[in-house]
């Protein structure tokens, strides 16, 4: 084999490792409903996760519960702006509906194609993406009135 021949066997396992590990990111049901459908919803969690703020927050003496839930809720709030503000922004652009969960550093992401569910996976900040799970309720028991 010839250098040449060696460097680009390398370039090509390197970008198929790329993106066997971007699909390993990929929740089998979203590639499932995008299979049998153009869009879906998505929840997009970041490897950033809110536990290195609490931990920071934990030994933080606050006067109140109140100053406490506060100093959590705005130190939450800064952390997921700061974290998902260029995937929120990308997002937009591409005119989908986009909701950021700062409590737990995950973004709702509705109509989302599989060029978006690629393009999510394939960045370094997104731990996974998964479908948004509809949970169903039974309808209420009305008494009998008697």
């Amino acid at each position: 084999m010839t250098i040449l021949t060696i460097l680009i066997l390398m370039i090509l396992d390197d970008r198929l490792t790329n993106v066997m590990a971007n699909s390993n990111k990929i929740s089998p049901v979203v590639l499932e409903e995008l299979a049998s459908a153009p869009h879906t919803e998505i929840l997009v969690s970041l490897k950033s996760d809110t536990s290195a703020v609490l931990d920071k927050l934990a030994s933080t003496e606050f006067a109140t519960r109140g100053e406490r839930a506060t100093a959590v809720s705005n130190a939450l709030k800064e952390h997921a702006e700061r974290e998902q503000k260029p995937l929120l922004d990308h997002l937009k652009t591409r005119g989908l509906e986009v909701q950021s969960m700062w409590i737990n550093n995950q973004i709702f992401v509705k109509g989302a194609k599989k060029e978006d569910v690629e393009w999510l996976a394939a960045r370094d900040e997104v731990k996974e993406v998964k479908e948004n799970g509809r949970i169903v309720l039974d309808d209420p028991i009305v008494p009998d009135p008697q």
